[in-house]
């Protein structure tokens, strides 16, 4: 508003329609208001950015109406460097697709001589990485990379023995350098049967997992990964292997999760426990202390996004879930993090995810005897106020649904115990009712 202000003195913002209580609780011009001047009428907003740049390009730019107070910076001068950033980012952006075709350029330089020395299997793998290495700046065609990609894991699983060490050298250097995961399938099947490429095919699989959660890199690390070559697995590889443990779900009309498939996880569990435990207590935090000062709206530093923090606490809960049958000690031992995490609220009143996730996961060890979580129950219960305590008595009341054989919801990650095992929980938990 002072921008505009110095820039003429006839715009005038006019409060419009309904206002809300945060202007005046904050003193900030957050109400909803119109921009106008003697010209025109604009628009109405909350956000005065949006409706005050596009104003001003409509009606300010030679106006001859303008009553400017002569003071800089003024709106005029913010736009003029708005637009001169937006030019450089322009230029920038096209230096570097210009930048990013010839490099694409020299690696298909580098695949036709290379398809010059090569039998007629490897020039036809050489032709399908072609397609799968996508030229900058155009559309990408999802059949023909699909069919390409489909023909080179057919060589792969049928004749590993085919790929020549300059091919498989040309595919690992698309998967780390330019960002194509796609052939960490190929590779993987050569990999299983050529051990000598094992090693740079499991260091392309963990630098692509370091950037996101890739379904093949995972099943990478599941083939490859050996107790050797722990520590390699570091944190970043660990978090994202967490997220694709986790089983796809529909929340609120989005899919969220990932495959479902946790042996990556179990494997770099075996190879780097360390690691492991660390990334699965990170992202089941404790409670956050309660503020001693109150102070006004916005001053209070921007914490971790309660998306983030709900997808986190669900990823890892039901990856220590995962952990619990085949390694128990892992899980056990993060016990005592979940039921401090159990304090943590949900960010949406309606929805019990990941408070349910959690009790689950603690259900899931409790009926696997695992971590002696009936003894921490009681123990965390002792000092913990009512609505933790109705979620802790939530965790007996999974397992009691664990244990019932005719329990209609029971899902693929859920334990199958025999009649002993269901006896020795009933035991466990009729008690503590």
């Amino acid at each position: 508003m002072e921008m505009a202000r110095r820039h003429c003195l006839n715009m005038t913002f006019t409060e419009f329609g309904g206002q809300g209580m945060a202007e005046a609780a904050t003193g900030l011009p957050i109400n909803t208001r119109q921009v106008s001047c003697l010209v025109a009428h604009g628009g109405a907003s909350a956000n005065l950015d949006w409706i005050v740049g596009e104003f001003y390009e409509q009606h300010c730019v030679g106006c001859s109406h303008r009553r400017p107070t002569g003071d800089v910076p003024n709106l005029a001068t913010v736009m003029d460097e708005r637009k001169e950033a937006a030019a450089r980012a322009e230029e920038a952006e096209r230096a570097e697709t210009a930048k990013r075709h010839r490099a694409w350029e020299q690696r298909a330089e580098d695949r036709r001589g290379a398809q010059a020395s090569s039998d007629p299997a490897m020039a036809s793998a050489l032709d399908d990485i072609g397609v799968l290495d996508q030229e900058p700046g155009t559309e990408r065609d999802r059949e023909v990379c699909d069919a390409a990609l489909r023909r080179l894991t057919a060589l792969a699983e049928r004749a590993p023995e085919t790929f020549s060490t300059p091919v498989i050298a040309l595919a690992l250097d698309l998967v780390t350098d330019v960002h194509v995961p796609e052939l960490l399938t190929p590779l993987r099947h050569v990999a299983r049967v050529r051990r000598e490429h094992a090693a740079n095919v499991l260091r392309a699989a963990l630098a692509t997992l370091r950037r996101s959660p890739v379904v093949e890199a995972g099943r990478c690390v599941a083939d490859l990964l050996s107790l050797q070559d722990g520590g390699q697995v570091d944190e970043p590889v660990v978090r994202s292997l967490v997220y694709l443990a986790e089983p796809q779900s529909r929340r609120f009309g989005v899919y969220e999760g990932g495959t479902g498939d946790a042996s990556a996880l179990r494997v770099a569990a075996g190879a780097a426990p360390q690691a492991v435990a660390r990334v699965l207590t990170s992202m089941l935090p404790a409670p956050r202390p309660s503020e001693p000062l109150v102070v006004p709206p916005g001053v209070r530093p921007a914490p971790q996004s309660g998306r983030e923090l709900e997808m986190d606490r669900r990823a890892a809960a039901t990856a220590v879930q995962a952990l619990a049958f085949t390694h128990p000690d892992a899980a056990g031992a993060l016990v005592p993090q979940m039921l401090l995490n159990l304090g943590v609220d949900g960010d949406h009143h309606n929805d019990p995810a990941p408070i349910a996730t959690v009790q689950r996961s603690l259900a899931t060890l409790l009926v696997l005897e695992v971590g002696d979580v009936p003894a921490q129950l009681e123990h965390t219960g002792r000092t913990a106020g009512d609505s933790v305590r109705e979620r802790l008595f939530g965790v007996l009341e999974q397992a009691g649904r664990l244990i019932d054989p005719g329990y209609r919801f029971r899902t693929a990650g859920d334990p199958q115990l025999d009649a002993s095992q269901q006896r020795r929980s009933l035991s466990i938990c009729f008690p503590r009712v």
